[in-house]
């Protein structure tokens, strides 16, 4: 009985992978983990609309795409508008890609002046924050200066 068990513990998958063997306990956590990911109502949730900075964001975060991996949220300060939604690419900030769980911001240098936020995870572009009030600031006072 022991040899049969033995003999039937390991698949070999040459599709996947060459002439390697995957152990049935290999198998069944692969399965549990992707079955973790595409059960109904896993997709991300983010806040989605566009309404004038100064306020708080008002509702719940609604469910994105199976393909949005982040949030974003985009001030215009030209504007006066903040646009919140989905988005289907990584967070890429002045070329390299951040994994962080809080925002990552970036302010554009050119017209019309904005900030742009990327996020992981379920309502994670909601408020203002910090980051963003500070880059306000900051773009007052270099609008200031150059008057």
């Amino acid at each position: 009985m022991s040899l049969i068990i033995q003999k039937f513990n390991y698949f070999h998958f040459p599709i996947l992978s060459g002439t390697k063997s995957f152990s049935l306990i290999t198998i069944i956590l692969v399965f549990i983990i992707l079955n973790g990911q595409t059960r109904p109502g896993s997709a991300l949730r983010c806040y989605q609309g566009t309404q004038s900075y100064q306020l708080q964001v008002s509702g719940s975060p609604t469910e994105c795409g199976y393909t949005a991996f982040t949030c974003i949220k985009v001030v215009d300060y030209s504007q006066g508008t903040t646009t919140r939604s989905c988005q289907t690419v990584n967070c890429t900030i002045g070329g390299t890609m951040t994994m962080t769980t809080s925002p990552v911001c970036q302010n554009t240098s050119g017209y019309p002046t904005q900030t742009f936020c990327c996020c992981y995870g379920d309502g994670c572009n909601s408020a203002l924050g910090n980051k963003i009030k500070k880059s306000l600031g900051g773009l007052i006072i270099f609008s200031i200066i150059q008057i």
